[in-house]
């Protein structure tokens, strides 16, 4: 079965041109919100630029550096600490002249990339990737129509769930023992409560990806006023920075390591 929806506006809205130039870009290329209101696009010639709606007359842009490759068909995915992993695609479109194996992370507080881990394989057109319980993210498919059929996927563990002597050993992680299993409505109060002191609480909003695209990402820090084993944090204050569904709810130890998420849902 087939529906089409219409929508049809109401009222006196206007619509005017944004006087700003920024820079192009092409369907191919990534962007995700990493913040409420706040876009990460990455456009031609391997420039990103960060794009602020929170502005109630007209938009901001502000420059967010170079990527180390361009990466056409690759996605940019949301980690559960609010940076941005950017993965796959290719400098020459969906072909694996240019394609692009090394992964690149960019840091919101320091507005900076690095590149970090290699996959083993290319990630074209049609893949996608997608952040997971664990913190991790999944990453997989892509090629066709194109020089592969990947029927396949990897694993990336971002660098959070390392111990940080260079060891290359998983840290230990907080468990969450409660957080809410009934609807969350916005602006509401609730409790978490953790294996261990709750140093940091955030919420990511579970994925849709598609098309080098994640239309549903959603991230917050929810304020903890006091580190406890027990702390109570405030949901998004409205559906319109935090649309209802489903979310990821992360809690974060002092070693800066989260836990396995649990599922809320908003509404």
């Amino acid at each position: 079965m087939e529906r089409c929806i219409t929508w049809i506006p109401s009222g006196d809205g206007v619509l005017t041109k944004y006087s700003n130039k920024i820079e192009p870009s092409q369907a191919s290329l990534s962007s995700v919100m990493y913040a409420p209101g706040k876009v990460l696009a990455i456009r031609k010639y391997r420039k990103a630029v960060i794009v602020d709606l929170n502005d109630p007359v007209k938009p901001a842009v502000f420059a967010a550096g170079y990527l180390a490759k361009d990466r056409q068909f690759g996605t940019a995915t949301v980690l559960a600490n609010g940076q941005v992993w950017v993965n796959g695609g290719s400098s020459t479109g969906n072909d694996l002249v240019g394609a692009a194996l090394d992964t690149e992370l960019w840091d919101p507080d320091t507005n900076t990339w690095k590149t970090v881990a290699s996959a083993a394989t290319a990630r074209l057109y049609h893949s996608a990737s997608l952040l997971l319980l664990d913190g991790t993210v999944i990453t997989g498919g892509g090629g066709a129509q194109g020089p592969l059929t990947q029927l396949n996927g990897e694993i990336y563990y971002p660098p959070y769930l390392f111990k940080t002597d260079g060891s290359g050993e998983f840290a230990l992680r907080p468990d969450i023992i409660d957080a809410p299993t009934t609807l969350v409505n916005w602006d509401q109060q609730f409790s978490v409560e953790a294996s261990e002191s709750i140093a940091r609480v955030t919420l990511v909003r579970a994925g849709a990806v598609t098309h080098a695209f994640n239309q549903e990402t959603r991230f917050f820090d929810l304020p903890v006023s006091e580190t406890a084993n027990i702390v109570t944090v405030q949901s998004p204050a409205s559906p319109n920075l935090a649309p209802p569904g489903f979310y990821l709810l992360f809690v974060w130890n002092a070693s800066g390591v989260p836990s396995i998420a649990r599922i809320i849902q908003l509404g």
